[in-house]
């Protein structure tokens, strides 16, 4: 090997331009091109045991095998790597740009003595190499110098080519210098001509098919890539199929739903109404207990099979319960986990307790609002518990706003909050009975309703509610003096009133309700904010 630095050989001006304009672009900007591959198998990410390259314009093929995952190609070729008398071929250096030092390989087709001279664009020449050579791949490492721009000739007794190297970043103030790194002989070529990376023949735009194999399993992809890119194989992609119904077990208050077992599903989901992103998870059971239902009343679910690649459309199961065998007095409901009794007051059916769930009767959650600030603002569904303590929740129920009675799904199905006549409906029958009268009063009726638990406070004037404890609830209504928070977030009254809200507006701001005092004797009517917190009893539809 011989290394060149102080020849300062002057080339034309002209020559460099001609060199410079009629270099071809492609090869200045794209010399390298990489492919990165990563696999989802069965729709998890999954190491790729290999992957086969394909050139099918050109014909050739490369395999990579784990660990490696990307795929870095030289621009070149099949006919620059063929032996023959005409294939004479030097590679554009890669990297190109480069940054401190790049490669150059020249292939001889034949034995031959090669010059290699190098020129900034001053023409003036910074590096040179003379050798002899067998034929083969000759392989060499260029290192820059303090100019952005080289031309490399290559020049022997047939033939002369030439390339262009840019070099960016920061220019070293050493001397430019080629370096001989060996050969690859014909033999060695023909060889591995299929397994090197390097060797592999590949232009911009050549059709290139990807198989890449996990486990058993593979995928394939074709493309004609100009650019770096990475490839994802969705390897055995399968989304399960719809499930299919099974057979349903109904009964008074709830539906046993059934449904078939789908292969690939990881497990199913299932919804009141046909909304998969807000279904619930049921894991891999293929059967669910929907209850606190109402008799004799038809049903819907919406059930879907899951995996990791996705969800399968909606099947639709429809059912009714059975027919009602309910006896007021004597039956209980059951509702977001607590059993209410109930009590038969003329022709109504009531809960005999203030409501107290925290859910919907289609199973979505009503918001507990603490923040005085925020129950204020609150112009949707909400309840709290009095002075915010649960324990006040599971003694006098929630306190529920107008806006959660308005949704119409406050109370159990088959069960609903009263209406302002409704109210007025019991509250007739009882002032037209006198055996629940107090003095005689047929107006004096709040003490046949109120509990005659000691929750109440006492007073000492005659048929009002905190007079004798003892004798009120005559009806068995069992009314208790819950209090209520008002539209600013503020608790009063408890243990002196009950406010029970009645499904009826007065105005756009405000509904009715009805109340009982412990120092009154009679059952109070009125409107309140919407916004305001107030117990709910519930009446059998």
């Amino acid at each position: 090997m011989k290394r060149f630095t102080k020849n300062r050989k002057i080339i034309p001006v002209s020559l460099i331009i001609m060199l410079l304009t009629g270099f071809n672009a492609i090869n200045l900007n794209a010399q390298e091109i990489s492919f990165t591959f990563t696999a989802n198998h069965t729709c998890e990410y999954a190491a790729l045991d290999s992957v086969l390259v394909e050139n099918l314009t050109q014909g050739g093929d490369t395999t990579l095998y784990y660990p490696d995952t990307v795929l870095t190609l030289v621009l070149t070729g099949i006919d620059q790597f063929l032996t023959g008398s005409n294939n004479f071929y030097v590679s554009q250096n890669y990297p190109n740009p480069f940054e401190t030092k790049t490669k150059i390989d020249i292939f001889l087709p034949e034995c031959d003595d090669i010059t290699i001279d190098v020129y900034d664009l001053l023409g003036r020449k910074v590096a040179n190499y003379e050798g002899s050579h067998e034929s083969g791949m000759q392989h060499f490492t260029f290192i820059g110098g303090n100019s952005k721009n080289y031309i490399l000739t290559v020049s022997s007794k047939k033939y002369l080519q030439y390339i262009q190297m840019i070099q960016f970043g920061e220019v070293s103030s050493g001397l430019p210098y080629l370096e001989y790194n060996g050969s690859t002989t014909m033999n060695s070529i023909k060889i591995k001509q299929k397994s090197l990376q390097s060797l592999f023949p590949y232009n911009l735009g050549d059709q290139l098919k990807f198989t890449g194999y996990v486990s058993g399993d593979y995928a394939s992809i074709t493309d004609n890539p100009t650019t770096s890119q990475e490839y994802i194989f969705d390897i055995n992609h399968i989304v399960p199929t719809t499930p299919t119904e099974g057979t349903h077990i109904a009964g008074e208050d709830q539906i046993e739903w059934h449904w078939n077992t789908v292969d690939d599903a990881d497990g199913y989901k299932y919804n009141t109404v046909n909304d998969y992103t807000s279904a619930t998870d049921n894991g891999t059971s293929t059967s669910y207990t929907q209850t606190s239902l109402a008799c004799e009343t038809n049903y819907t679910l919406y059930v879907w099979a899951y995996n990791s690649c996705g969800a399968s459309s909606s099947l639709e199961l429809n059912e009714q319960t059975s027919d009602c065998h309910f006896i007021c007095g004597t039956s209980t409901v059951t509702y977001d986990g607590v059993t209410y009794n109930t009590v038969e007051i003329g022709s109504q059916c009531w809960l005999k307790e203030n409501l107290r769930t925290t859910k919907y009767n289609d199973n979505s959650s009503i918001p507990e609002v603490t923040d005085p600030s925020t129950w204020t603002s609150t112009t949707s569904g909400a309840y709290c518990c009095y002075d915010n303590n649960p324990s006040n929740c599971d003694t006098y129920g929630a306190l529920y706003n107008w806006y959660a009675v308005n949704t119409g799904k406050l109370c159990p199905r088959g069960w609903h909050v009263p209406s302002d006549d409704e109210w007025y409906t019991l509250t007739n029958y009882l002032s037209a009975n006198s055996q629940y009268w107090c003095g005689g009063n047929s107006n004096y009726i709040a003490k046949s309703l109120a509990s005659t638990s000691t929750l109440w406070n006492t007073y000492t004037v005659t048929c009002t509610v905190g007079n004798d404890l003892s004798v009120n609830n005559s009806t068995g209504f069992s009314a208790l003096p819950g209090g209520y928070c008002n539209y600013a977030g503020s608790f009063d009254y408890l243990s002196e009133r009950g406010y029970w809200w009645s499904s009826t507006e007065k105005s756009a701001s405000e509904a009715y309700y009805r109340l009982m005092y412990y120092n009154s004797s009679n059952v109070g009517r009125t409107s309140f904010d919407k916004r305001s917190g107030l117990s709910v009893r519930c009446l059998c539809d």
